[in-house]
């Protein structure tokens, strides 16, 4: 992965939500975050979206949404890197589709330009993979704009109905959506301060305060780290899972089905089979 273009200040470049789940993506010109909430107006502020029922936080798994589904955070660059790459290498032969998808089709929040997806990875990673693996002390947060401030929580990488979505935007016979755009996809999020952001308003990536000497609104004990209670097979693609973890994944979905109903959130049971249906696809597995 390439490092952000040192020339260019990082800045807003897009912000988009969906009021509901499989719902349009609406572009807006300004946004308004809202500290421990997300995006206003947002499915996943409402806790409405398609993974919205599902209790995965690293804090009571089971119990608790995990805090970086709040808001999703994307790098522009990166992506287009990735475009530019696949049409090269279908240009070679002299194939005429082309790879048209555009960043807002991954159904990310914010889409930022002059910082890559290595930058937004190395706010979690020590080696700028997809596991958050860093001490919270070390960890990287995102200002955007004058007030607002990010905390990266962990690789949002990309699922199986994002790709179903967007297969149409592919060269036809391109190798899997998924593997190409595998860490590319930007990052899941909590929103420590909230306020006004604005296309254009500049990005900035800063260290956590620890002694409170530093430029930061926020310092250590007011961060709490969430990396999710999902199993390091989640954050491979697809070709490096192998069949034991394919098995794990389906009990695992049996159970996490059997502990929704139980707390009676049938609507969000509905409601991620229903955006899966939606293309062609189920995420609940058959019962035994």
């Amino acid at each position: 992965m390439k490092a952000s273009n040192p020339n260019s200040s990082p800045s807003v470049e897009g912000i988009f939500r969906a009021s509901v789940a499989t719902g349009p993506m609406e572009s807006l010109q300004s946004g308004n975050l809202i500290a421990n909430v997300g995006l206003e107006g947002d499915r996943y502020s409402k806790k409405q979206g398609t993974y919205s029922c599902l209790r995965a936080s690293s804090i009571q798994p089971g119990v608790e949404r995990e805090l970086g589904t709040q808001i999703t955070l994307i790098s522009g660059d990166s992506l287009r890197e990735v475009i530019s790459d696949i049409n090269e290498s279908v240009n070679k032969t002299n194939s005429s589709t082309k790879c048209t998808l555009e960043p807002k089709d991954l159904r990310r929040n914010i889409v930022l330009k002059g910082i890559s997806a290595e930058d937004l990875l190395n706010c979690i990673s020590s080696d700028g993979g997809g596991t958050a693996n860093l001490p919270i002390g070390r960890r990287k947060l995102i200002q955007l704009g004058e007030t607002c401030i990010i905390l990266p929580q962990r690789n949002c990488v990309p699922c199986v109905y994002n790709a179903a979505l967007n297969k149409d935007k592919f060269p036809e016979h391109y190798k899997s959506p998924m593997e190409v755009l595998w860490n590319k996809t930007g990052v899941n999020c909590q929103v420590l301060v909230g306020g006004v952001i604005n296309i254009n308003d500049t990005v900035r990536i800063m260290d956590i305060d620890l002694n409170g000497q530093k430029d930061s609104a926020i310092s250590l004990p007011d961060i709490i780290n969430d990396p999710s209670s999902r199993p390091p097979s989640f954050y491979l693609p697809p070709s490096k899972r192998n069949l034991e973890m394919a098995k794990k994944t389906i009990e695992s979905k049996r159970k996490t089905r059997k502990q929704l109903e139980v707390i009676g959130d049938h609507e969000g049971v509905k409601r991620i089979e229903a955006s899966y249906n939606s293309v062609g696809l189920t995420f609940w597995p058959a019962e035994r």
